[in-house]
Order: structure tokens, then C-alpha cells, then sequence
């Protein structure tokens, strides 16, 4: 029954708005998925393009997730680059969700440029989806960023997504567009604490917070929340040499826990 209820919802889902699940690798989910003001690794693909700029070397991840919730249908995986060039940062991501007989394909190239203290990105995504017996379709949709760091400990970010309010499939379903304004603290290099709010049209303002520490260089601690739908999230990350593993639980409101694990691997540059 759970199953059949899920897939009702996924296909609803397509009707209306599409495209929600956006893998954003475990650091980010176990701080609330509150990064826009943060957006300090390769993952700043999922919250905020102009934040690549940070990635000061080459950096590459992937993430996993077979079952989310204990759905097979909620398989969700994610490959992600970046790399740092003497004319701005080009990034690039390819990510898979759903199952058989319903799935969602997102391809991204963008690029961020520094200026001074403020950073502005752009991604363009190319959305496919697959419904077995319906077909597929795709579209483009463009997502705008901006990052700024207003004091060494302060920094401040803001992205609107699909920003050309794309739409997809015979039935010209528009996709949603969001915007999502975002601050971090980061008083030293072993804390972070960031707070986000998202607005998706016609939907009430999302809030969520994160928290980053770490006790000492290998190991970081993490938790976070947000609302719309409400999510409680905890986790840590393990750093050795050019690779970081992270991990988080998550417990959703009406689906329950789940796990989401992400290996990145960093190349030149310095850690910040």
C-alpha cells in the first residue's frame, strides 16, 4: 500500500511541478539542506552556483542512495565536478531519480565568476523524465546565483531557480521556480552555522538551519532542520588527505528515516 501510495505521488508530482528532488549530497542533508549561504564545496551545484568559486582546486563527488526511506522507487544518485580556471569555475553534475517506471534525468553545466568578495554563477539544467507506457520529455531550465561575503565570518547568498519558468511534456506542466535566500556564520575555520529560507511559487516560505563542527581536522559533526516538509537531519563527515566521506540520517515527517551517504575527492587548492 505504502508503495502504491508513493507512486501516486510521484506521478502527481509530474503533473504539477516535477523536478523537486534535488541530490545535494549528505553534508548538505544532514545540515538541513540550509547551504545557499554556504555553498563552500562541489555540492554548491544543488544550492548555489556562484559558490563553486570557493573550490579553489578540482573537486569531484558522487552520492548514492539505493532506497531512500526504504523505497526502492526512491532510488537516487548523483555525480558532480568541479574545476577552478584562471577564466572562472566551470561545474558540471548528472543526476538520476526515481525507478523502471517512472524517472527523472537532470544534466547541468554552469559557470561562477569572482568579483572581489561577490561571486555570480549560472546553471543550466537539462531536464528529461520518463513515465513507462507515457513516453519522455524534456526541457531546459536555468538557475541564477549570487554569493557575497560581507565580513570575514558573515557571508550572504541568494539563487532563483528556473528563473526562465520552463515547462515540459504535452501538457506543458510548468516546473517550479524557487527562490532561496541564505546567510552563514563561520567565526572559524571549525564552525558554521547556516540559516536559509526557500520560496517555491505558490507554497509558504521554508525555513532551515545548519550546524558544522569540527572538534578536531579528521572528523566534523552535523545537524540541522527544515520545514515544508519538516525534516529533522544529523550526521559527520570523515576527511582524510584528498578525500571526504559524509554521512546523514534523516527522519521525515511522514515517510520516516532514511540514509544518504557521498565520497568527494579534492585536488589542488587549499582547504579554506
Amino acid at each position: 500500500m505504502v508503495r502504491i501510495i508513493i507512486l501516486t505521488l510521484l506521478s502527481f508530482q509530474i503533473a504539477v511541478s516535477g523536478f523537486e528532488q534535488r541530490s545535494s549530497g549528505a553534508r548538505a542533508r544532514a545540515m538541513g539542506g540550509a547551504m545557499t549561504g554556504l555553498s563552500d564545496d562541489v555540492w554548491a551545484i544543488s544550492h548555489n552556483p556562484a559558490g563553486w568559486t570557493q573550490v579553489t582546486g578540482r573537486e569531484f563527488g558522487c552520492s548514492y542512495s539505493p532506497q531512500l526511506f526504504d523505497l526502492s522507487e526512491l532510488s537516487d544518485a548523483n555525480v558532480v565536478g568541479v574545476l577552478n580556471t584562471t577564466f572562472g569555475t566551470i561545474g558540471i553534475s548528472m543526476h538520476r531519480f526515481g525507478y523502471s517506471l517512472y524517472r527523472e534525468l537532470t544534466g547541468t553545466l554552469g559557470y561562477a565568476r569572482m568579483f572581489d568578495n561577490v561571486s555570480v554563477g549560472i546553471a543550466a539544467n537539462i531536464y528529461t523524465v520518463s513515465i513507462e507506457r507515457y513516453g519522455s520529455a524534456s526541457t531546459l531550465g536555468v538557475d541564477v546565483g549570487l554569493h557575497v561575503r560581507l565580513l570575514d565570518a558573515l557571508r550572504w547568498g541568494v539563487v532563483v531557480r528556473n528563473i526562465n519558468a520552463p515547462v515540459i511534456g504535452t501538457a506543458r506542466a510548468k516546473l517550479p521556480q524557487e527562490y532561496v535566500v541564505g546567510v552563514a556564520f563561520v567565526p572559524n575555520a571549525q564552525t558554521r552555522l547556516t540559516f536559509d529560507v526557500q520560496k517555491e511559487t505558490a507554497s509558504e516560505p521554508s525555513p532551515r538551519f545548519g550546524f558544522e563542527y569540527w572538534p578536531v581536522e579528521p572528523v566534523a559533526f552535523r545537524a540541522g532542520f527544515s520545514d515544508e516538509p519538516s525534516e529533522v537531519a544529523g550526521g559527520l563527515g570523515i576527511r582524510y588527505s584528498a578525500v571526504q566521506f559524509d554521512y546523514a540520517i534523516v527522519h521525515h515527517q511522514e515517510l520516516g528515516w532514511t540514509h544518504v551517504g557521498s565520497v568527494s575527492l579534492r585536488f589542488g587548492g587549499s582547504d579554506e
